[in-house]
């Protein structure tokens, strides 16, 4: 049996889809947590273990600077409410959802005044904890469930070459079905299977939907439904007696009898949950991609360099070896341009890059929407260093960046941090307003000499001053514009690096007001 993990993170300050490594510290500060869990069966509970082990990792531990207050809801939507309620009114320093309902009811008990950690959700974006290009809509982040799909049916094509119809239970109020199913649907059709789903309301109406399914599959596929998973044992009874094979979602499920799983490690998914929570507690913060392209032994180097006092690490590629000549020269063709535009950007670095507690708190004073990171990081101005590294050949699945997206990410870079352009109109429009007026004396010139036609002068002059005025407007339209866009910035004017006492430079402080 195979099992793999893919994990979404939201990091407030971060790109949409990076996995952050921390390095964390004790402090003297204790805090208490609220974690709600919204049914009580072993994926959840992996969750839950992980999550505390993960905190653990960051040094924060239950018994010495944490106090942990537990509740679970018994998949009742009621008690759900009322343990989130619980918790905003207490108040904890942080409250965590495990399952969507769960996260849910924390999410809105919260109301963006305490900071809300979300595990176990397979959609984000259908959860509404995210955007459509996976940004946080809110003072909440966490990690995804989402199964790989793809490799479950092609473990269940391999293992029942004959079958053709695959029955799903789900619960119809429950997001992370929703999407999961409808992942399903899509892909089922590519490894010749049909998906015949049947919903249910609550664990009630499980046996009777369970019997009428039954008889219309070939075998059963588990999601991450926790009505369903909570009531494995009935389904695994019933589908037994009849005969059909039950494939499960992730290692609890295959331990309580499913027959495989190409599904997801809990305690991981939780402990990734709970260095997400600590990162309060950190000194720094690595980001890399997901891929494993980016080269994990460059991280001694960035730890090195930040231990002699930088404060932003960039990591940047030896050569590009790895990428197609196409991508090879659109991205430094974009760097060149960048420079052209006078944006401060790293050449041949991406997003692997060490940043200190000072420097993310930097990047939380820039309010802007459009967080162009490879420009904005360098306007930090803590002293920063280099890591060179060789980056690898892509360990897993695909990029999703194709053509479209890598043109939209250079436009973006360039319309959200450059008002060079609105600067060239502006030149190309006084320009033109001059040509204009050399246009118009021609013309007159040449009405009094008398080598015109009878209306040509006027239809020339005409379009000359009309055209010349126009783009002297728009010249001056687009230098308002280009200061309108500035202030609305509101980007930081200065930062202090270091404090001077009694005549000596003394080095930044973590705990020292920012300015």
């Amino acid at each position: 049996m195979k099992k793999t993990l893919k994990m979404l993170s939201f990091l407030t300050c971060l790109v949409l889809s990076l996995t952050a490594v921390f390095c964390a510290v004790a402090e003297e500060k204790t805090y208490t947590v609220g974690i709600g869990q919204f049914a009580e069966h072993g994926s959840l509970d992996n969750c839950r273990t992980g999550f505390l082990e993960g905190l653990a990792e960051a040094g924060i531990e239950e018994g010495k600077n944490l106090t942990v207050i537990y509740q679970n809801a018994q998949a009742d939507m009621g008690i759900t409410q009322q343990i989130a309620a619980q918790f905003a009114a207490k108040p904890v320093d942080l409250m965590v959802g495990i399952a969507p309902p769960m996260a849910q009811a924390c999410y809105n008990a919260a109301a963006g005044a305490i900071p809300t950690i979300y595990t176990a959700v397979s959609d984000p974006v259908a959860a509404g904890f995210a955007d459509a290009d996976g940004k946080a809509t809110g003072n909440a982040t966490g990690t995804s469930d989402a199964l790989p799909v793809a490799a479950q049916l092609a473990t269940i094509r391999a293992m029942l070459p004959d079958a053709k119809k695959i029955g799903i239970l789900y619960t119809t109020s429950e997001v992370n079905s929703l999407s999961t199913i409808e992942a399903y649907k899509s892909l089922a059709p590519d490894y010749g299977f049909e998906i015949v789903e049947s919903g249910i309301s609550t664990a009630a109406d499980i046996p009777l939907a369970l019997d009428a399914l039954l008889g219309k599959v070939d075998c059963l596929t588990n999601l991450t439904d926790n009505t369903v998973v909570s009531a494995l044992a009935l389904v695994l009874d019933k589908a037994n007696a009849a005969g059909k094979p039950v494939f499960g979602s992730e290692i609890e499920q295959v331990k309580l009898g499913c027959v495989a799983a190409e599904g997801l490690d809990y305690v991981a998914l939780g402990r990734q949950t709970g260095l997400m929570a600590a990162k309060e507690k950190a000194d720094c913060a690595i980001s890399l991609d997901a891929d494993l392209q980016d080269d994990i032994d460059a991280l001694d180097g960035f730890l090195a360099k930040f231990e002699e006092g930088c404060d932003v690490v960039y990591g940047v590629r030896n050569k590009r070896d790895t990428d197609s000549f196409f991508k090879r020269s659109t991205a430094r063709g974009f760097y060149k341009v960048m420079k052209m535009l006078g944006v401060d950007v790293v050449y041949d670095h991406a997003d692997y890059r060490l940043m200190s507690r000072r420097a993310l708190e930097a990047l939380g004073d820039y309010k802007e929407v459009n967080l162009f990171l490879r420009g904005i990081v360098p306007l930090i101005g803590y002293r920063s260093d280099y890591v060179y590294y060789d980056r690898h050949e892509r360990f897993a699945g695909e990029s999703k960046y194709p053509l479209k997206k890598m043109i939209s990410f250079a436009l973006d870079g360039i319309t959200s941090f450059s008002v060079k352009p609105l600067k060239l109109i502006s030149n190309l429009g006084i320009l033109i307003s001059i040509l204009s007026v050399l246009g118009l004396l021609y013309a007159l010139i040449s009405y009094f000499v008398g080598v015109t036609v009878a209306g040509w002068t006027a239809i020339v002059c005409s379009i000359w001053l009309l055209g010349g005025i126009q783009l002297l407007c728009i010249g001056v339209l687009g230098g308002y514009i280009g200061k309108i866009y500035s202030e609305v910035k509101a980007r930081p004017r200065f930062r202090v690096e270091t404090y001077l006492e009694n005549g000596e430079s003394q080095p930044p402080q973590q705990d020292r007001p920012r300015s």
